[in-house]
């Protein structure tokens, strides 16, 4: 799905995520205010970016997830 249609349910408090091809991202809100990114890579490295701001490319993609 867009991220048009997922923003709503993000602040709702739910999770999304986006599969790139060397990396799964994990995004939501914390403490109301923040965005956290988590980055899940293929080799089993994992990143956490409690301030994520979106980049143009994921803006414009198309196959972003909710996670239940």
């Amino acid at each position: 799905m867009k991220l048009e249609k997922a923003l709503p349910l993000l602040r709702k408090g739910k999770s999304i995520k986006r599969t790139k091809k060397s990396s799964t991202m994990i995004v939501k809100f914390v403490s109301g205010k923040y965005l956290n990114c988590k980055y899940l890579y293929n080799s089993g490295k994992e990143f956490d970016d409690t301030y994520y701001k979106f980049a143009n490319e994921d803006l414009l993609a198309d196959n972003w997830e909710i996670l239940e």
